[in-house]
């Protein structure tokens, strides 16, 4: 069932927490795979997971040095020093003069007072890091989303590969008691004809689906960052879904702008981006800072030095440098803010179209397995028929045909239900299964 509520912010660090130690390999390729070990696979070796890591950790570092601006600084120096040079005494004589020993000092100087720029850039790089992190919880979603996605997939072709392989299996019994039948003499010879070409369709069909295999399980494995030489085992079917209570469409729009992280790294980067703006302004005009500085020489002589600076710059003329580059940041910020306002747009489409997926593959979902029952029970009653002489070839082979359409309208009912219950969730910032 799909719940929608509102989720606060969530610390991607402890959220990715399980890619530490990595899921070992199964040791049998017969052990089939669940959604649930896939999903944990993805989390601990899928590459854009681990990159989106990497840039919010890189987030935080440039947070912790816009913080360090407000700091002292303390450096202590050491440094020993070796010299030998020659002197020239005018007297003829040339001797060499060495001197060595350690020279020690320390300095510690601190800006007590500027004109914003240091509150300006640390409040940016806060903004950019809560984006970070956002963007990294939906880089980790939307990862999972396509795991959900090409495992279903994967397992859809796969069942439509044994539907195939079944329906292969029933052609070839039809042909063979239509032989029957024609040696009897109960139907003309020219039915084995139908069966055959019926039965070579069928095969054909079988192939095709096991290349749809094939390919499905290969760009699973990409996914899942699964060993190229280590071939995947079969998939273990999904769940069967439980019939969703949705809220109302207005609720499910409030809350998905709200929690979709994409949004909220977006928000984040057009707040990061005007702090920028504003800081390149402050940087345009008069600035004035207040510094104060102490120096202590310890070795090989002790002298000391203090100092507070108070200092007022005014760019008088720097070819206007300084206002083009406040004119880059508006406009920089302006390009994010109109970009953001058509991602919302967009983002409130998406959620309308999915919420109507499940709605309409719900109803699609019931109507498929009511379609599979009457499909299975024509087909019975038509083979047991055509084997009594009681009906044709045409009756049997288009009652398999029809079997065949239900069973496969049941598979990707199903599937697409369950695909359209997570993508409603992905698109209303929800957890995706598997994210904790």
């Amino acid at each position: 069932m799909v719940r929608l509520r509102l989720v606060s912010a969530v610390a991607v660090i402890a959220t990715l927490a399980t890619v530490g130690s990595a899921t070992p390999w199964p040791d049998s390729s017969d052990q089939p795979l669940s959604l649930e070990a896939a999903l944990k696979l993805a989390k601990e070796r899928n590459g854009a997971v681990r990159a989106a890591l990497a840039d919010l950790a890189a987030a935080r570092a440039r947070t912790h040095q816009s913080l360090a601006a407000f700091l002292p600084t303390l450096t202590p120096t050491a440094q020993y020093v070796s010299d030998r040079h020659q002197v020239d005494l005018g007297d003829g004589s040339k001797p060499f003069v060495q001197s060595e020993g350690w020279a020690t000092s320390a300095s510690a100087s601190w800006r007590l007072l500027d004109s914003g720029q240091r509150q300006m850039s640390y409040m940016a790089t806060r903004r950019a890091e809560a984006a970070a992190d956002a963007g990294a919880l939906q880089t980790l979603r939307s990862t999972l989303f396509d795991v959900h996605q090409q495992f279903l997939d994967a397992l859809r072709a796969q069942e439509l590969l044994k539907v195939s392989q079944g329906q292969a299996e029933l052609a070839r019994t039809i042909l063979d008691q239509t032989k029957v039948r024609v040696q009897v003499g109960d139907v003309a010879r020219k039915e084995i004809l139908q069966a055959q070409a019926d039965s070579l369709n069928a095969q054909v069909q079988a192939l095709a689906a096991k290349t749809d295999v094939d390919n499905a399980r290969a760009t699973l494995k990409a996914t899942l960052g699964w060993e190229a030489a280590t071939s995947l085992p079969p998939l273990e079917p999904t769940r069967e879904p439980s019939t969703p209570k949705l809220p109302t469409l207005a609720e499910v729009l409030k809350v998905g702008l709200a929690e979709r992280r994409d949004l909220v790294s977006a928000r984040r980067r057009v707040e990061s981006l005007r702090f920028i703006k504003l800081r390149a302004d402050r940087q345009a005009g008069p600035l004035l800072s207040l510094d104060a500085r102490y120096d202590q020489a310890v070795s090989p002589v002790s002298l000391e030095g203090r100092s507070v600076a108070l200092t007022l710059t005014v760019p008088f003329f720097d070819g206007g440098l300084s206002r083009a580059q406040a004119e880059e940041a508006k406009q920089n910020w302006i390009s994010a803010l109109r970009t953001f306002e058509q991602e919302e747009r967009t983002a409130g489409a998406e959620i309308e179209a999915a919420y109507n997926a499940v709605e309409t593959n719900a109803n699609r979902l019931g109507a498929a397995r009511a379609a599979l029952e009457a499909a299975q029970t024509n087909y019975q009653a038509a083979e047991e028929a055509q084997r009594l002489g009681a009906s044709t070839l045409l009756d049997v082979l288009t009652a398999r045909v029809t079997l065949a359409t239900a069973q496969s309208g049941s598979i990707q009912a199903l599937h697409d239900f369950v695909l359209a219950e997570v993508r409603l969730r992905l698109v209303t910032g929800q957890p995706i299964p598997g994210e904790a």
